[in-house]
């Protein structure tokens, strides 16, 4: 009954959406595509990855939703304070104790992981743990956020209304991971509302409430796409406004300012790099695979590599024993602050299996940032190809690898074909818009490439950026101006 009210209730929003170019029924396919990879990303999750049960992150996203939406049956109000931002630490060791994401120490200034629980708690009242009712959900705001993105290129492009709406929805890897219930459909959805909000024709009203909500979204979702996109606006308006279109000029005067930032606020570059360097370290430990461990009432966690596991005793899922003296690294839990090299004895004392796992099967060995910026710097052209082009067909992954490498060839084959093809007809072309795309898949490719040691991330993290070139790649298809 909970599908149906679903199904009838979208038919009725999208009847009513008038959309230039395209009719409900292509909506509504819309709508069905986005279904229909929702099913695949669950089918690979339960059957690739799960053997036959649901696994990885949406497992436990929906797990821990539960776990939320629980507590409204104990005691609403502070179900709502949960909701709001309002709980406090006794309230989350009471009522959930038992989840990993919710609790991120001072790692971020925003728990995304939070938001996304918030979400699906929410949904949790109506789906009773379906995960296809939150799927279809998740897939309805995503139809929307895109038709949002299609009426903002529509006047910009010269290939049909209806190739620029498929072409949208089926995009391989952004089809695929924005046919999840994680974070990055909403997260997309906010990111299309800021972009029709900053290059289309609208009231001023107009324009405001869809800034407004789509960097709400990206800012509750996924951060640090947010504040990129916010850095690469100073490019945008140096190139439209200031330099009248003279790239040259505009990517100087960037580089200049960002030069001088570094130099004149070096307090706030060391502590960007530490920042870096933390969380490319915290990415390598847990993709390798390891233990991280926990003592009674201690503030700092172990980490233990997965060469350790034969002198560790697994008692339970929960706790561990040392049964040789071994070397670990001391880290203070959910902070920033350098690790320690520490030698334990085999004392027979009983410690919390915080987390533990195996090595990730795509994972690739970074060059170690180490807190320098300078070799922050020397991790520019490594970063770019891993983040941008990998895998390679020699790269270590399974099958799933070959789609993600048919992707990138014809995405950069296009691209590069778009605008060579296309430069006699540069003087008409929206280069504001390509520079800003491009701007934003540089910086996020580097963000990714200098964190991120498995590919399979890599491919799932960077499709913001894969979009914002599928934008260039379509930018350049445009009519000569009279």
């Amino acid at each position: 009954m909970t599908f149906v009210i679903i199904l009838l209730l979208g038919i009725w929003i999208l009847w009513r959406k008038s959309t230039e170019g395209l009719n409900f029924i292509d909506l509504f396919v819309g709508w069905g595509i986005k279904v229909f990879f929702g099913f695949v990303f669950i089918y690979i999750y339960t059957e690739y990855y799960g053997n036959g049960t649901l696994s990885s992150d949406i497992n436990v996203f929906m797990w821990e939703s539960e776990i939320l939406k629980n507590v409204f049956h104990q005691n609403p109000s502070d179900y709502l304070k949960f909701l709001f931002g309002l709980e406090d630490q006794q309230m989350i060791e009471f009522y959930l104790s038992k989840t990993d994401h919710w609790s991120s120490g001072d790692m971020a200034l925003i728990n995304d992981a939070q938001n996304v629980i918030r979400i699906n708690s929410l949904i949790y009242f109506i789906s009773n743990g379906n995960v296809f009712i939150h799927l279809s959900l998740f897939a309805f705001a995503f139809l929307l956020g895109t038709r949002e993105l299609y009426l903002a290129l529509r006047d910009r492009v010269l290939i049909s209304n209806r190739y620029l709406w498929y072409s949208l929805l089926l995009l391989p890897s952004f089809a695929f991971w924005s046919g999840s219930i994680l974070k990055e459909p909403l997260m997309l959805v906010g990111l299309f509302l800021v972009l029709r909000g900053l290059i289309s024709s609208l009231s001023f009203k107009a324009r405001l409430w869809r800034i407004i909500l789509g960097s709400l979204l990206m800012l509750m979702f996924k951060p640090y796409v947010f504040f990129i996109l916010l850095i690469v606006l100073l490019p945008y308006f140096l190139f439209k406004f200031l330099f009248r279109f003279n790239a040259l000029k505009s990517i100087a005067a960037t580089l200049l300012l960002i030069m001088l930032s570094g130099l004149i606020f070096d307090g706030k570059r060391d502590a960007f790099v530490h920042f870096i360097w933390r969380k490319q370290f915290d990415f390598i430990n847990v993709s390798r695979g390891g233990l991280h461990a926990l003592a009674e009432a201690d503030s700092c966690f172990y980490y233990f590599d997965v060469s350790q596991y034969k002198d560790i005793r697994f008692i339970s899922n929960t706790h561990v024993i040392l049964e040789k003296p071994m070397h670990a690294k001391k880290m203070k839990l959910g902070s920033l602050y350098p690790f320690e090299n520490v030698y334990l004895k085999d004392t027979g004392k009983v410690w919390i299996n915080y987390y533990s796992t195996n090595k990730c099967g795509s994972y690739i060995e970074p060059t170690l940032i180490g807190g320098s910026f300078t070799q922050l710097l020397k991790n520019i052209p490594e970063a770019l190809v891993n983040a941008a082009i990998r895998p390679f067909p020699n790269d270590p992954g399974g099958s799933l690898k070959w789609f993600n490498i048919l992707e990138t060839f014809l995405l950069f084959s296009g691209l590069i074909f778009s605008l060579i093809y296309f430069r006699n007809r540069r003087n008409s072309l929206d280069w504001d818009m390509i520079w800003l795309m491009i701007w934003f898949s540089i910086l996020l490719f580097l963000l990714i490439g200098w964190t991120t040691p498995v590919l399979g991330a890599i491919a799932r993290y960077r499709i913001p950026a894969y979009l914002a070139l599928f934008i260039c790649s379509i930018l350049a298809v445009k009519k000569q101006k009279a």
